[in-house]
């Protein structure tokens, strides 16, 4: 018989006669309380099950009263009486084995199988043993492809695998405000809600999954999916607020226009060019290296020297 010993033990005999069992003895009980020591010095010994082909993870903690230098080895098999299969990887702490970690199991589909832990080299020790059933301890892997349809509302999201029928599953959404930082969970049994939420306002959606009572219910949630964050809807604009946009545009253009005309013409009153005075005062830089006086006292010679000049021609055109 398999039993979980370090539980203690009821038991309950009685006596029939032949196969009539109108003819039977009355009950007897004894209680067996067996104490920790006999046992391998562990507690808590918890399992989770994953993956198409079952994988599994298991814990324990090592008790007080175990010995410096005490080892610990994980075996499983099925319930009723079959081949012993050991865990292959373990999650060492200090030395310690403490998991059995990623452990692909050699056991198909079951209803419980016997898990037991064992300290080695300590034949004098029960092993601390668990009945689990594998399917209460499934965790199947986060939802995935979250989405929304902002026109209804509508979240949807997918599982990496369906390892069994859809209907098998229930889904958790978590729906934050995060405006308001407050946080509502709602319970579906589909792969797609209608979320009820205020437009304005930024949300964010997890979804996590689990094995319903239809195949087995499992006692344990996959993880959260990524978030979903869905932002405010933007608002549309109506006709009258389009035509005034447009308008305010407008005057504003022709404003910038007008500054540039009225900015430019100050410009270029502002920047008129600066005279040559090479050109109205022709050879003073020239001939005279920018001496004024001299240019002055020169032109008035070139002037006389010009009057004679048409003086002298006056005269030979009156003379017959």
């Amino acid at each position: 018989l398999d039993f979980e010993l370090h539980r203690g033990l009821l038991a309950r005999v009685r006596l029939i006669y032949g196969d009539n069992l109108e003819i039977t003895s009355n009950w007897t009980e004894t209680t067996f309380d067996l104490t920790s020591d006999l046992f391998a010095p562990v507690d808590n010994l918890t399992c989770i099950f994953y993956g198409e082909i079952y994988y599994m993870n298991c814990s324990w903690d090592v008790t007080e009263n175990a010995s410096e230098d005490a080892q610990f080895l994980l075996s499983y098999r099925e319930r009723n009486p079959s081949e012993v299969y050991n865990c292959t990887d373990y999650l060492v702490d200090g030395g310690r084995n403490i998991g059995c970690v990623n452990h692909k199991m050699r056991i198909g589909d079951t209803i419980e199988i016997i898990i037991c832990i064992r300290e080695v080299n300590k034949k004098d020790k029960l092993p601390y043993c668990r009945i689990i059933n594998p399917t209460s301890f499934y965790k199947v892997d986060s939802p995935i492809n979250v989405t929304i349809n902002k026109s209804t509302d509508e979240v949807e999201w997918t599982l990496p695998k369906f390892y069994l029928n859809t209907i098998c599953y229930k889904f958790q959404l978590n729906i934050t405000n995060l405006n308001e930082r407050n946080t509502k969970l709602e319970n579906v049994t589909s792969t797609n809600h209608s979320i009820n939420r205020d437009n304005t306002k930024k949300y964010s959606v997890h979804v996590r999954a689990v094995v319903n009572d239809d195949c087995g219910e499992s006692l344990i949630w996959s993880d959260w999916s990524k978030p979903l964050i869905i932002d405010p809807d933007g608002k549309d604009m109506s006709f009258p607020t389009i035509v005034a946009v447009l308008a305010v545009i407008l005057v504003a253009l022709v404003l910038l226009l007008v500054f540039v005309c009225i900015k430019w013409k100050l410009l270029s009153k502002l920047c008129q060019p600066i005279p040559d005075a090479g050109e109205n005062f022709k050879g003073l830089f020239e001939e005279c290296n920018g001496d004024f006086q001299k240019w002055i006292n020169k032109s008035t010679q070139v002037t006389n020297k010009a009057e004679d000049s048409l003086l002298t021609t006056a005269k030979e055109f009156q003379q017959p």
